[in-house]
């Protein structure tokens, strides 16, 4: 018996790989943290909402103002996230966006 790709029902070849190669990229764009900011209407830029993300920005930051503070330190200092450049880069937080998984779902005829 032969064996069956389960998204669209191709026979696979001899690597047990289906033809037409369905594949999906974790990138930015399908990822739950990736939020637009819909407060400006005219460009609603996409940006990165996780907070360990933020945190570690956060903490390269500091390091960097205390090599280069000239003997001052830094208190209460507070970032938000700029407008993402390339959201379909991906990186170690990538979680799937539940929206982008019930698009996948509502694939299936």
């Amino acid at each position: 018996m032969e064996n069956y790709c389960k998204f669209c029902g191709e026979p696979l070849n001899e690597e047990g790989k289906c033809p037409n190669g369905h594949e999906f990229k974790k990138m930015c764009l399908n990822c739950i943290y990736c939020t637009e900011d819909i407060s400006d209407e005219e460009y609603a830029p996409l940006r990165c909402m996780n907070e360990e993300n933020k945190k570690n920005a956060l903490n390269k930051m500091l390091e960097l103002l205390k090599k280069e503070g000239g003997g001052y330190s830094v208190k209460n200092l507070e970032i938000e996230p700029v407008p993402l450049k390339k959201p379909t880069l991906k990186c170690g937080q990538w979680e799937l966006d539940e929206t982008v998984m019930r698009e996948i779902l509502g694939m299936f005829k």
